[in-house]
């Protein structure tokens, strides 16, 4: 039977090797594009394929690609992902640390106030006001070195904020004597 899948799924865990062409870049975007929706209307029946495949890695390999438009369409994968606050997206994203390739392209595009940078943004602000606490940790653990440097915005100070808030929080709740 046919599948819709392999294309993008067949791709190695590094681009250089896969080719970059336009052609391959418009199909790949719109099998991305399609994903999502998934993702979005059939939410349980997809997670264990998008896990069990490890398909969201394989995804962001393409935020490296010189097409733009293939780079926005792995993010927005990953937006949906994140979007739906599921605990175990959650968890594969920490557990295979996903959102390296993320925070690599956004470090990548500098200063360049572009698409791509305000829809990376948009991806932490969610996570922040949201307050997702598995990947907002996530992030301000593991990646606070390289976006300390980053003014232009508040976003990740705001992050970190949101991070030690909730540890305080934490330590409160453990400190408190049980009545």
């Amino acid at each position: 039977p046919p599948t819709l899948s392999p294309p993008s799924f067949s791709l190695p865990l590094s681009l250089p090797s896969c080719p970059d062409s336009s052609q391959n870049s418009a199909l790949l975007s719109h099998i991305l594009d399609i994903l999502s929706l998934c993702v979005a209307r059939h939410t349980y029946l997809i997670r264990n394929y998008i896990i069990d495949k490890n398909a969201l890695s394989r995804v962001l390999v393409l935020m490296t690609s010189s097409h733009a438009h293939l780079a926005l369409a792995a993010l927005r994968f990953c937006r949906k992902i994140v979007g739906l606050k599921d605990e175990f997206y959650n968890r594969y994203i920490v557990r295979d640390n996903l959102l390296a390739p993320i925070i690599k392209a956004f470090i990548a595009n500098g200063r360049r106030y572009n698409l791509l940078n305000s829809a990376i943004i948009e991806l932490f602000e969610y996570l922040r006001v949201e307050n997702v606490k598995s990947l907002v940790s996530y992030v301000v653990e593991n990646f606070w070195s390289t976006l300390e440097h980053i003014e232009y915005v508040d976003t990740f100070k705001a992050l970190r904020l949101k991070h030690e808030q909730e540890m305080d929080r934490r330590d409160n709740k453990d400190s408190a004597p049980a009545v």
